[in-house]
């Protein structure tokens, strides 16, 4: 087949199965069915896990060798990338940028009109630590796009002064194909499912969730709540199994940790409903919550809080069960009025996939991409 065009896209990781990286190579994946060639490049650390790239996909990562000194093998990955830019990327390629701003300076200088920058988190959080913040928002006005994942974040970087010409949407993605052939397990038990880093962070809510399981679960005593992803912090772990042992509810949550991405549709498909408690913080205000897709593709209803352009694309009772951020008896509530609603819970699943399906189309998304990069 011949190839329209190549273009990389570049990142700190590639680890197959986290929501990022699951982005980046259904973008390749789609791009790849469109006629062009996309080689993903991991700057730092590469874990396959037995992943499957479509024909036309390759993965690879840069980094030249294992060193203790944490200084000397960022010295080393920028002298590798600095190699990569000037001696494989070619006049005519292209090069998306996800997140790694720690890179975005050599790509700027050697490769600035190749160059295409894709943010999906507010920059303050993430601000680079090798260069001035000062200097880091003077590059975004060089580059020749910046794709961000919400219209919040859109207004963020016009804000910074970026010309809006510049700065182009491009929504969060799903693979469909990934719940192809994927069956209801009839005979499972009933279960909430959360998909996630169990972490001393607050950027989903799992305390929120916790909490409103909890209350939830004095009504539905026989559901479980699966928290599903790996356990960052053991720390933070034992805090939450010490306030469910207090409430006598910690045989009723379980804690998978890691488990194969090829088994994710499984246990989001099992799932009597899909719950994401994002408090209301800055992280959720301009961000937007990638395993959104992936929980509305399951065709199971989702409980999510009302935080960023969540409403945007879903309405509460319609397509989604929406609740207030923060709010533990509203979160709660809404997870007792699936439970208890299980006809209007069908037509809720399915409307939440159409919209999964049309807004967060992989192959409309990344044509977007591609008519940007190549217009």
């Amino acid at each position: 087949m011949n190839r329209k065009g190549k273009f990389y896209i570049l990142n700190w990781i590639f680890s197959y199965g986290s929501a990022s990286s699951n982005r980046l190579l259904a973008y390749a994946n789609s791009a790849a069915e469109q006629g062009y060639e996309v080689e993903i490049v991991a700057f730092l650390r590469l874990d396959l896990n037995n992943c499957q790239p479509r024909n036309g996909v390759t993965i690879r990562g840069l980094r030249p060798c294992k060193v203790e000194s944490k200084v000397l093998s960022k010295l080393l990955s920028f002298f590798t990338t600095i190699w990569f830019l000037l001696a494989d990327v070619k006049k005519e390629d292209k090069l998306l940028l996800y997140g790694a701003v720690e890179y975005l300076p050599f790509l700027v200088w050697f490769r600035r009109k190749q160059t295409y920058f894709e943010v999906t988190e507010c920059p303050d959080l993430f601000k680079p630590r090798t260069y001035p913040w000062r200097y880091y928002k003077r590059l975004w006005k060089q580059l020749n796009g910046v794709f961000v994942i919400s219209s919040n974040l859109k207004q963020y970087f016009v804000g910074y002064g970026v010309s809006p010409d510049k700065v182009h949407v491009i929504n969060m993605i799903v693979d469909p194909k990934r719940f192809e052939g994927v069956q209801r397990n009839p005979n499972v038990e009933k279960y909430i499912a959360y998909c996630g880093n169990v972490n001393k962070d607050s950027k989903d809510g799992v305390g929120d969730l916790i909490a409103s399981f909890v209350r939830y679960h004095e009504k539905y005593s026989d559901r479980k709540l699966y928290i599903i992803g790996p356990i960052v912090s053991q720390e933070q772990k034992q805090e939450y199994e010490e306030y469910l042992r207090l409430y006598k509810a910690l045989d009723s949550v379980v804690f998978t940790d890691s488990v194969s991405p090829t088994t994710i549709p499984q246990y989001f498909v099992d799932a009597e409903m899909l719950v994401l408690a994002r408090p209301d913080n800055i992280q959720a205000k301009y961000g937007f919550p990638t395993k959104l897709g992936e929980y509305l593709l399951s065709g199971r209803p989702v409980v999510l809080t009302d935080v960023g352009n969540i409403t945007d694309f879903l309405k509460d009772g319609v397509s989604a069960f929406i609740a207030k951020p923060g709010d533990i008896n509203c979160i709660s509530d809404k997870m007792m009025e699936v439970s208890a609603n299980l006809e209007k819970n069908d037509s809720v699943a399915i409307a939440g996939k159409e919209v999964a399906m049309k807004e967060f189309n992989s192959s409309t998304e990344v044509l977007k991409i591609i008519n940007l990069m190549y217009k």
